[in-house]
C-alpha cells in the first residue's frame, strides 16, 4: 500500500468514526466532566428552589394571616366610627336643639326688653305730666 493510500484510508476510516457517533475515550470523558457539573448545578438549583419554595410558603402564610388581623381591625374600626357618627349625629342634633331654645329665649327676652322700654316710656311721660302738673 501506497503511503497516499494509507493516508486515504486513515482519514476515511476517522470521518466514518465521527459520523457514526463514536467519539475518543479524551472526549467522552469530558462529555461525562460536563454532565456531571450540570448535574450537580441541577442539583444545586433544585436545592434552592425547595429552599426558596419553603420560605415563600411561609410568607404567604404570614401575609394571609397578617391580612385576617388587618381584615378584622378594619371592621373593628368600621364599627367604631359608625358608633362614633351615631353618637355625634345625636350631639348635633341635641345641640341643634339646644341653639333653637336659646334663640326662642333670646327673641322672647328681646321682646320682654322692647315692652318694658315701651312701658318705661310711658312711665317717663306719666312722670314728666305729673311733674308739669305738679309744678303749674
Amino acid at each position: 500500500m501506497t503511503p497516499l493510500r494509507t493516508l486515504r484510508l486513515a482519514t476515511l476510516g476517522v470521518v466514518a468514526l465521527a459520523s457514526t457517533g463514536c467519539y475518543l475515550n479524551s472526549a467522552g470523558k469530558e462529555l461525562e466532566r460536563q454532565v456531571a457539573m450540570i448535574e450537580a448545578r441541577q442539583n444545586e438549583f433544585t436545592a434552592t428552589f425547595e429552599s426558596d419554595r419553603e420560605r415563600l410558603t411561609e410568607l404567604v402564610l404570614r401575609a394571609e394571616t397578617n391580612i385576617e388581623e388587618l381584615e378584622g381591625a378594619l371592621v373593628e374600626a368600621q364599627a367604631f366610627l359608625q358608633r362614633n357618627n351615631a353618637d355625634l349625629g345625636a350631639r348635633v342634633d341635641q345641640q341643634a336643639a339646644e341653639v333653637g331654645d336659646i334663640r326662642g329665649r333670646i327673641e322672647e327676652s328681646q321682646h320682654q326688653l322692647l315692652l318694658l322700654r315701651e312701658e318705661l316710656d310711658l312711665l317717663r311721660e306719666e312722670l314728666d305730666l305729673r311733674f308739669e302738673s305738679l309744678a303749674d
